[in-house]
């Protein structure tokens, strides 16, 4: 299979919510951070949609919740590529970049969401995309 073509069509912040009871963060504290990710093909629209959520926790208090949604179109002749029978496979290789690209997305908008409060010091750890995106994904 070759390369597969796609584009950043559209960015969306579904969700960013922040906590606004924590009035500061103690320096060398430990912060935990959940992510999680999920893929969505509009094969009439030949796109990916990939949903990432991320909790920020200082302990047991959230500090932010953000979802974030990303929408790719593949380019016509790589959609012939992941199109076949009926059936359409994402690559695991594909997938991967696209939450990659979310995850970067990501990172800016929440330096341009916290920029200038208590919450414009969160560390953003690199994240491993194989712990999100497992194998391909098929879909009828």
């Amino acid at each position: 299979m070759g390369d597969i073509l796609y584009v950043l069509k559209k960015i969306g912040v579904r969700e960013f919510a922040i906590n606004d009871e924590v009035t500061s963060i103690p320096e060398n504290t430990e912060i935990s951070l959940n992510l999680g990710c999920k893929f969505a093909y509009a094969k009439e629209l030949h796109n990916v949609r990939c949903t990432m959520t991320t909790v920020f926790k200082l302990k047991e208090i959230q500090l932010l919740k953000a979802t974030v949604e990303t929408i790719f179109n593949i380019h016509p002749n790589s959609y012939k590529m992941i199109e076949k029978d009926g059936k359409t496979i994402l690559p695991k290789s594909l997938l991967l970049s696209l939450a990659s690209s979310t995850y970067g997305t990501f990172r800016g908008i929440l330096f341009a969401k916290t920029e200038d409060s208590i919450l414009s010091n969160l560390y953003l750890p690199l994240a491993d995309m194989d712990q999100l995106v497992k194998s391909d994904l098929s879909f009828e």
